[in-house]
């Protein structure tokens, strides 16, 4: 499931920056990531959903996840290869890429890994 590849590409993040693996298993890792991905109260979720289905940015209230996305951009190179998931959504949220573009390269790339 695309939420384990997610889990798994966070917690290297986190874990390049200096935090622990073991956080990313509790409340503050995988429980809040659950929730934002498929919690219906989620505004990160809601922000994705409305994004994704045609609703300009400038039209769309920032949410905390877009702050820390923009923030994560500032302390760490998201790479493609390694991290493919992070990159597209940071190229998708931050940068303006285009979403079929993007969500079309980054499943090239998994599926050949």
């Amino acid at each position: 499931h695309i939420s384990n590849k997610v889990f798994r590409e966070m917690a290297s993040i986190g874990v390049s920056l200096g935090g622990r693996r073991s956080t990313f298993a509790g409340l503050s890792g995988l429980t809040d990531l659950m929730l934002g991905m498929f919690g219906r109260d989620s505004f990160d979720r809601n922000y994705g959903y409305q994004l994704a289905s045609g609703t300009s940015k400038k039209k769309l209230e920032p949410t905390a996840g877009v702050y820390s996305l923009e923030e994560l951009g500032k302390l760490t190179k998201l790479d493609p290869h390694g991290t493919p998931l992070a990159h597209a959504i940071y190229q998708i949220v931050i940068k303006d890429k285009d979403l079929g573009k993007t969500i079309e390269k980054v499943i090239r790339r998994l599926s050949s890994r």
